[in-house]
């Protein structure tokens, strides 16, 4: 049945530092304990066969034990890095930091400038190489900052995530699969041929996306939306969203988010997690060794499903994008 397609496997992982996510955005100095959790995280990594991509901020550059860290896993070609951009931990800090802030896309376009600036350099200097992958804190995008990205050297964006949408932007729509980005219009297919688009893997848990989002607009609106229909659906297995995440996700969920994405032909399955849940009690999905432990066991449960059913090949994002560069007809 899937003779004539093998999907891409790629794991992507916030690389940041930790705080209360209920509270007040962190100031410095920024506590960067769980980048210490990394080698046991390598070590799973090797195990099951896989090379994980690190998108790194700020704050884990600015100490030199995490820079060792990360270096040695990435010097022996066992990790990929790029960048990753939590404007609040990057300097220059000229913006108020506060929630709106915290969306790179409501930032001043020359302060963002500034500081992709500075990151990239950061991370040129700690790795010895010009990070060419990207992924913006809080997944916010626009078409003016991937120009910025592109005129820096950039060349992949794993920005976008499929039907999911926050107070400074909405990626309900976008596409599923590789693509090139439009510059006027992130979520849209362009002429430009700088930057490609990765998407994380996210969407329904049935595999017409683009016919649940419609119709889940027209059942949302009044005087509809007060039949309260979409609920109903919800609890019967309809209009629900489901990611390739062990964060919020079951592992009946990841491997349901795999299984719709083949029935798609998405050529990329990208699962997502931030660096802080690999240490119990940074984040609300690992609170606990147990939490651990469950939260690993999804990882190589998922992975394994998507070894074992889909023939799935497992690569870096730098080796995706080299995979698909010149293929993607959009």
């Amino acid at each position: 049945m899937y003779a004539d397609y093998r999907p891409v496997f790629i794991t992507t992982v916030d690389t940041e530092e930790e705080w209360d996510w209920s509270g007040d955005f962190p100031r410095p100095p920024f506590s960067t304990k769980n980048i210490q959790c990394l080698p046991e995280f390598q070590d799973f990594c090797q195990r099951i066969a896989i090379r994980p991509t690190y998108f790194v901020d700020h704050a884990v550059i600015e100490k030199p034990e995490n820079q060792a860290i990360l270096a040695r896993y990435f010097s022996a070609d066992t990790c990929d890095i790029g960048a990753h951009l939590h404007p609040w931990c990057t300097p220059p800090i000229d913006e108020e930091i506060c929630d709106k802030n915290s969306h790179a896309v409501n930032l001043d376009l020359t302060l963002f400038r500034r500081k992709m600036v500075e990151l990239t350099d950061g991370l040129a200097a700690a790795f010895g190489r010009h990070p060419t992958s990207f992924r913006s804190g809080r997944w916010g995008l626009n078409g003016k900052m991937l120009q910025v990205l592109a005129e820096l050297g950039y060349k992949i964006d794993s920005s976008v995530r499929p039907y999911y949408s926050d107070t400074a932007f909405s990626y309900d729509g976008a596409m599923t699969v590789p693509y090139w980005p439009s510059f006027g219009n992130v979520l849209e297919p362009g002429e430009q041929r700088e930057i490609l688009e990765i998407p994380a893997t996210s969407g329904y848990n049935h595999p017409n996306f683009e016919s649940l989002d419609n119709w889940g607009r027209k059942l949302r609106r009044e005087p509809i939306r007060r039949l309260k229909i979409v609920g109903i659906l919800s609890k019967l297995g309809w209009f629900n969203k489901i990611a390739l995440t062990p964060e919020d996700q079951t592992l009946k969920e990841m491997c349901r988010s795999i299984d719709v994405a083949v029935k798609r032909r998405d050529p990329v399955l990208n699962l997502f997690f931030h660096s802080s849940d690999l240490m119990p009690g940074n984040t609300e999905y690992v609170k606990t060794e147990a939490d651990k432990v469950a939260f690993y066991d999804r990882i190589e449960q998922c992975v394994s499903h998507a070894r074992n059913r889909y023939n799935a090949e497992f690569l870096t994002i730098t080796e995706a994008y080299e995979r698909f560069e010149g293929s993607v007809p959009v």
